[in-house]
């Protein structure tokens, strides 16, 4: 489901303040999500993790380049106004359209450059032409990375969600290789790997606890752990270090082998992925009489991810914002 970027947001977010009034930025929304751009219902409750729309997210970030272009200026908190560079660039667009949609499109840095040599503010800053109080109330309005990212890229995404896609990417192809790696290792290693990775996840205590208890190697069952420090109960572990899927036969085994100890709960990790019949079985199954959970190949890499089991930390990146309160307090003091 296709959402405008930020970047064709930017000239129709122009062109509905174009009349010089002050508008606040959720009526811009809902404007632009009707005209020019016709979003359905669907699209318009698309939201981000944070539960914030993601088109607003959009012209909030349209809102913010527009702003350090010097084309609208920020009079109150929430409301934008368009300033004569902006007339300006609208009065050229209606005569060269295709040259102005080509330097928004570019990359936000190169639309900066452009209109600052087409339309220059002689003795002023670039990117401080807004009075003191559109100072004071543009920093709650504004996307929340502004303040630490510059946007040197050319994607249509927003900075903040490029730096997401980009993450996600690396999370994935460094699971790809765990499991690689865990494949090209022996099965023992592969069971003391998960062992590891449910003492790492809370389970079992001390690793001295779970060599206790050990790996038992009959009825189909691979290990036991403790679900607690104290043992309360166990868990028992069954490890597959398989190329292909794991159908229901290995699964059902897993189960008549839990029912043979008397056991209410099982995990059933495996390098590479269940069937449909393996999972349809486990969720037919009477959680009274059992709880098994199916961890497959990348689920079992994501968790040794989260948990810091066969990976090392190369590079920690903070993404600050600028602290309003802080700013709020001292000038309350001053």
């Amino acid at each position: 489901m296709d959402i405008p970027s930020y970047k064709s947001i930017m000239l129709p977010f122009l062109q509905y303040i174009g009349d010089s009034q002050e508008y606040h930025r959720k009526d811009i929304a809902n404007a632009l999500a009707s005209n020019p751009f016709e979003l359905t219902p669907e699209q318009r409750s698309v939201v981000r993790k944070s539960g914030h729309p993601v088109f607003d997210h959009h012209c909030d970030w349209a809102q913010y380049h527009l702003k350090r272009a010097g084309l609208i200026e920020l009079p109150k908190r929430g409301y934008s106004k368009i300033t004569d560079r902006g007339l300006a660039l609208l009065e050229a667009w209606n005569n060269d359209p295709e040259e102005i949609e080509d330097a928004i499109l570019k990359s936000p840095v190169k639309f900066y450059d452009y209109v600052n040599n087409r339309w220059p503010i002689k003795g002023k800053n670039d990117d401080n032409q807004t009075s003191e109080e559109t100072i004071e109330n543009e920093g709650d309005d504004n996307p929340t990375l502004e303040e630490s990212i510059e946007v040197m890229n050319d994607s249509n995404q927003a900075p903040d969600e490029s730096i997401e896609t980009n993450y996600q990417q690396i999370r994935k192809e460094l699971a790809a290789e765990l499991v690689r790696q865990i494949k090209r290792n022996t099965s023992v290693f592969f069971e003391e790997l998960v062992i590891d990775l449910l003492i790492a996840m809370g389970y079992g205590g001390s690793r001295e606890d779970a060599q206790a208890v050990g790996r038992s190697g009959d009825g189909g069952i691979d290990g036991i752990i403790n679900e607690d420090r104290l043992g309360l109960d166990v868990i028992y572990v069954q490890a597959k270090r398989w190329e292909g899927n794991v159908g229901e036969p290995p699964v059902r085994d897993f189960v008549g082998a839990l029912q043979g100890k008397r056991a209410r709960k099982g995990i059933f990790i495996t390098t590479s992925e269940f069937t449909n019949s393996a999972q349809a079985y486990i969720s037919a199954i009477d959680s009274r009489d059992s709880k098994v959970i199916l961890i497959d190949g990348n689920q079992l890499a994501q968790l040794m991810i989260d948990h810091d089991v066969g990976v090392s930390v190369e590079k920690i990146y903070e993404i600050k914002r600028v602290d309003s309160d802080y700013f709020a307090e001292n000038s309350e003091n001053s």
